[in-house]
């Protein structure tokens, strides 16, 4: 199955990073990053959405066994059933016999005559979320093998501060991807830009949505995600697990609460490596006249913005 494409990314995004004083790993993980330009690859399982990947199927397994499911939705409110299974039947009859027919489309046609058996069925929602639940097929299903890596358009978040950089004593790396080969790198190919939805996606036409989609309540984060599966030949395995090779690095930003002693800490691991790449290093700050972040120069030059 295929991923839905955007755009090729031709822009600076943002890794949120945590760092852990009494931690040793996770600063062997941002150091490892920043010096070698290899980016971990999550396990989405890992994330802290239980949503996910989750995609409701549309395919005609959902439609064999979508009438069953009624009768067992209905059946939760009402036992007067005789007679349900073939009007339902009559109804979808066509789009069995036919390639495929998409859930909601499902669920729309049939929501009358579940009214006629069943009249206190009058809440859309309340019936298809009954219907998804009983269905047998995988309808509410998560995709497997996939490896993400998340960014952001903003270094300025005090909320992704907080969530994904250890309460502002982390890091945020900027990666500038205006300088990615667009016709070679597996990152042109695989850089999607998350769209956020009241609804889950369905799967249409065998294409995958749901890695790139997240409810409303995320928009804040304006995520872009590098997605893919992780057989994929184009990335790099490091003590057997997954990387992504991305020598784009243009900024380490550290985090408004970092200590200073750690913050020199680590900057004498880096400052060679960033000084050869022309990396810029800044720290940010709360901003005097609203709730964003603005950054200070700690080492580099302008010519490297």
């Amino acid at each position: 199955m295929s991923i839905i494409s955007y755009p090729v990314v031709d822009q600076k995004l943002y890794r949120y990073r945590p760092v852990f004083e009494k931690n040793a790993d996770s600063l062997k993980y941002l150091l490892d990053e920043i010096k070698t330009g290899y980016i971990y690859l999550a396990d989405p399982d890992s994330f802290n959405d239980p949503f996910e990947t989750q995609y409701i199927s549309s395919d005609l397994r959902a439609v064999k066994y979508g009438y069953k499911s009624l009768i067992r939705t209905v059946r939760e409110i009402t036992s007067n059933v005789s007679g349900l299974e073939d009007h339902i039947y009559d109804c979808i009859k066509d789009d069995i016999v036919g390639d495929k027919i998409y859930l909601r489309d499902f669920i729309s046609k049939t929501l009358e005559t579940a009214k006629d058996f069943c009249p206190r069925i009058r809440d859309e929602k309340d019936y298809y979320n009954r219907l998804v639940r009983n269905t047998k097929t995988p309808s509410a299903a998560r995709i497997k093998g996939l490896r993400v890596a998340s960014f952001s358009e903003t270094y300025r978040s005090a909320s992704m501060w907080a969530y994904y950089a250890n309460s502002h004593r982390g890091v945020c790396l900027e990666y500038d991807f205006s300088r990615l080969d667009k016709d070679s790198d597996i990152l042109a190919r695989n850089m999607y830009k998350v769209s956020y939805s009241t609804t889950i996606p369905e799967n249409k036409f065998g294409r995958i949505y749901s890695p790139t989609v997240k409810g409303v309540e995320w928009a804040h984060e304006r995520e872009w995600r590098f997605i893919a599966n992780e057989n994929d030949a184009g990335l790099s395995i490091k003590d057997g697990k997954p990387f992504l090779y991305a020598p784009y690095l243009s900024g380490v930003y550290f985090g408004c609460k970092l200590d200073k002693k750690y913050q020199s800490k680590i900057m004498k691991e880096i400052i060679s490596d960033c000084y050869n790449k022309r990396v810029n290093i800044y720290r940010v700050s709360p901003c005097a006249d609203d709730y964003e972040f603005d950054r200070s120069l700690v080492f580099g030059t302008a010519e490297y913005v």
